[in-house]
Formats: structure tokens, C-alpha cells, sequence
């Protein structure tokens, strides 16, 4: 069968008509006689599995008695739970949503019980969800998907979440959880949420260009326990970046983050236990990641970035706040990773040293032992013209010895050259410091997802 949904007409069960199924009707009557509904009042469809997202079994609609427009369903998921939706049917906004509650499974229809997981017959609409915990409880602005109420509970009927829109451009969502402590944060927005903590709000404003709607998320914030705010965002106007500081318990900063409008960037402060010394400065974007450290007063130690298929990584690092040196490490193409994956150290090659001294930079390509010097170049520590600069190129043999040192003037023309010998055996050996790589740690990608919309649930319907 090549079609993605069949209707089926279901005339015995639910339409009333008898076709001589087992139990209906004498064996001696005469099937031309048999009578059908010119409009039906249900229908059933069943649902062929497509891909991870389908997870719809059975689907029965009930029909108005024009018998054509859908007046509610009930829909059968594949994990057991149900749901039962109603939709309007009448005026502009005929067939779409207008409330819809989701129902847990049926103790039986778990993978516990396999042999009792049957499909069974769905014929009406209060036998289908008898004896059913509620889940969640949902109603509808007129578009059919965008919430003006969602409330959700656990299998225990405890409320787990509550969102409402309290104006037409404002939507309000909390999360719950057991109560802990006695000064806990309380809300008595609908039955059962007097008895719950609140743990997070999120508060949503409505923007409208047009024919196009979106939801920005304009504020965050999460709770201990007790009450105490952990964490607080809100959104800058001007940019549109969401800034979120998160709290030790007595109000300490522990870290503050700024994600860009479009969630391409991500940077965060970490901060030592006064809550103002840097610890640790994180830049994540989607195609790289840069990881400062601090020492106990707040002075850089390092500056590690690696793009995120692991090829390029430079690691820079500080004496007394100044840069002293830098490395850069690369991986051969056939074997980058994953974006997730960790460094593999070993994958690594060393391909260039850049030491800044007191005057001047010195920039040395290494040989493919990664610590033989192949090529240097020696300029003056405030230039900033690459090649271009007054610079000194030395060029080395491969077993290590000096070949030939040039000396440039701004501008790139050549002023002397003196050659060496290989008997002459002048090298310069590095420091074992330029060469090792230092361990770190690797921060996982944290980039930030989109954030939760007050729409979505009714696009499934």
C-alpha cells in the first residue's frame, strides 16, 4: 500500500449498519437489503509508520453531522498514550483546535506487558480514555497550534508544568516540582500548583511582521528549593542577545552567559568563588571554541581554540598576563571527527611556533618531527605587516643546521644574505616548553538551543 494514511470506513462499529460480520444479522437475509448511512459520523484512519517523528497509530475522527467537517478525535500513539482532541466547527476558524488533552497509557498497553499491548478497537470516545491518567491538558488560540493554556502532569497527577497566555502578545510557563523546603516559591494558578515548587518561569512576547509570527524569549529564571533565584535572563532590546547569570546559593555570581539573537554565539564568564574574579572565559560559535583560563587573581594563563571538525587548534600561553608563545597543532584531513568528539592528542602534529620576547616575534615552521626548526622569521615585536615588515628569514637544512639567514627592510626588499655550511653545524635547539602540549580540558559544545516556542503540539492534529 503506497499511501501514507487509508480511511476506512468503520459502518458496523461505528456507523450502526450492519455487513454481516460474526453475531449481526441471520444467515438468510438478503445483503442487498442491507442499508448504509448516506453521511457517516466517524471515520478511522490508520497511520503507516514514517520515519523516527511518526508515532501515530490509529486515528478515529467524528465527524458534524454535515459529515464532513471534524468535530473531535481520538488518536492512538504507539507507545500506548491517547489523545482526544476537539476542533471548531463553525465560523472562519472551522477545523481547527480548540483543546486537546493527551492521556498516559493503560498499565497493560506498556512494553511491560507485551502479550496484553493488543490493537484494540477504539469506538467511542468516553470507553477510549476510561481509566486513563491525565498527562496533559491543552487549549487553543483560533490558529488551531499556538497554546493559551498547557498544563502537565506526571503519571502520580502532579502538575510538572503550567503555560497560559495572559494577553494576546504574552505567554507565561512555569515548571514544578515537589516541595522541599518551606520557603519555597508558590504559585496558585491552576488546582494542584499550591502544592508544588515552582523551578523555573520563562515569559514569552509576540512579535508580528506581517503574515509572519514569532515568539522571542524575553525572560528566564530558575529556583532552589528554597525559593532562592539560581539563575535570571532576559533579552536586550537593542540587540536582541539573551544575557543569563546564574547564582551561587548566597548570591554570588557563578557565571554569566550571552547568547547572540540568531544562537550562533555563545560566551560565558566563569567566576571564582567572590563572584567577580574571572576563572575562566568560554566563546562557543558554531564552528569553533576558544577556552581562556585564569590564575586566583584573575591574571590569563592560557588561550586554547580549536575549530569544531578538529582540525586547526592553537593553544596560547601567558607569563605574568603578557603572551609568551603559541602553538599550532593540525590534524590530517582523513582523520578529523566529529564536532563532540574529544581532542585525540596523538592525531595531532605541530606545525608552527610563534614566540613573542621583550622586542621581538619569532615565527618557526617545524619539520615533520615537530621540533627541528625548518624556517624562522624574526621581526620587530610591534610589527604588524607579516612579510612586509623589516624582517630576518633563516632557513635550515633537514638535519637541523642553519643554511642561510636574510635580512629584509620594510617593504619586503632584500638587504643582505650570509650562508652557512652544513660542517659549520650552527643550529638553534628550542626550548622543550615550545614543543609539548599541555593538557587542558575539553568543554563540551553547549551552543544554545532555540528556545522553547508556546506553539507545536497542534501541528500533530
Amino acid at each position: 500500500m503506497t499511501k501514507s494514511r487509508i480511511s476506512v470506513v468503520l459502518a458496523a462499529a461505528i456507523a450502526g449498519s450492519c455487513i454481516f460480520i460474526s453475531g449481526c444479522g441471520k444467515a438468510h437475509e438478503d445483503r442487498s437489503q442491507a442499508v448504509f448511512p448516506q453521511k457517516l459520523n466517524s471515520v478511522a484512519q490508520l497511520r503507516r509508520a514514517k520515519g523516527e517523528n511518526q508515532k501515530e497509530k490509529l486515528r478515529i475522527l467524528q465527524l458534524a453531522p454535515d459529515g464532513i467537517t471534524k468535530s473531535a478525535a481520538i488518536i492512538q500513539y504507539i507507545d500506548g498514550t491517547t489523545a482526544l482532541v476537539h476542533y471548531r466547527t463553525q465560523g472562519p476558524n472551522t477545523g481547527t483546535m480548540s483543546d486537546a488533552k493527551l492521556y498516559f497509557a493503560l498499565p497493560q498497553e506498556t512494553d511491560q506487558n507485551p502479550a496484553d499491548k493488543q490493537d484494540k478497537p477504539l469506538v467511542s470516545l468516553d470507553t477510549t480514555i476510561a481509566g486513563r491518567k491525565l498527562a496533559r491538558d491543552m487549549e487553543f488560540d483560533v490558529d488551531g497550534h499556538t497554546f493559551t493554556k498547557d498544563v502537565q502532569y506526571d503519571d502520580q497527577g502532579n502538575v510538572t508544568h503550567v503555560g497560559r497566555m495572559t494577553s494576546p502578545v504574552l505567554y507565561d510557563a512555569f515548571d514544578f516540582v515537589a516541595v522541599e523546603s518551606p520557603t519555597a516559591l508558590k504559585l496558585d494558578i491552576v488546582p494542584g500548583t499550591l502544592n508544588r515548587a515552582v523551578s523555573k518561569h520563562q515569559e514569552y512576547t509576540l512579535a508580528i511582521a506581517g503574515k509572519r509570527k514569532t515568539w522571542s524569549l524575553g525572560v528566564e529564571e530558575t529556583f532552589f528549593p528554597d525559593g532562592v533565584h539560581k539563575s535570571q535572563g532576559a533579552i536586550d532590546d537593542t540587540d536582541g542577545s539573551f544575557t543569563t547569570t546564574n547564582f551561587t546559593h548566597d548570591r554570588a555570581v557563578e557565571s554569566k552567559t550571552i547568547r547572540n539573537r540568531y544562537n550562533t554565539s555563545f560566551e560565558t564568564d566563569l567566576f571564582q568563588a567572590d563572584g567577580k574574579t574571572l576563572k575562566q572565559k568560554l566563546l562557543q560559535t558554531t564552528y569553533a571554541v576558544t577556552v581562556e583560563n585564569y590564575d586566583s587573581k584573575g591574571v590569563i594563563l592560557e588561550r586554547n581554540a580549536w575549530a569544531y571538525n578538529n582540525r586547526l587548534m592553537t593553544l596560547t600561553y601567558f607569563q605574568k598576563g603578557q603572551e609568551a608563545f603559541t602553538q599550532f597543532w593540525q590534524r590530517p584531513v582523513d582523520s578529523l571527527t566529529k564536532p563532540d568528539d574529544p581532542i585525540d592528542r596523538s592525531k595531532y602534529a605541530l606545525q608552527k611556533i610563534q614566540i613573542k620576547e621583550a622586542k621581538t616575534v619569532r615565527e618557526i615552521d617545524l619539520a615533520d618531527d615537530q621540533k627541528t626548526i625548518k624556517n624562522e622569521m624574526i621581526m620587530a615585536a610591534d610589527a604588524n605587516q607579516g612579510f612586509w615588515a623589516a624582517h630576518t628569514s633563516k632557513s635550515f637544512r633537514d638535519n637541523g643546521t642553519l643554511e642561510q639567514v636574510q635580512v629584509y627592510q620594510a617593504g619586503g626588499k632584500l638587504v643582505s644574505t650570509k650562508k652557512y655550511t652544513a660542517e659549520q653545524n650552527v643550529r638553534e635547539p628550542l626550548n622543550a616548553k615550545y614543543v609539548q602540549m599541555r593538557q587542558f580540558e575539553q568543554p563540551p559544545k553547549a551552543l544554545p538551543q532555540q528556545a522553547r516556542q508556546p506553539f507545536g503540539f497542534g501541528r500533530f492534529f
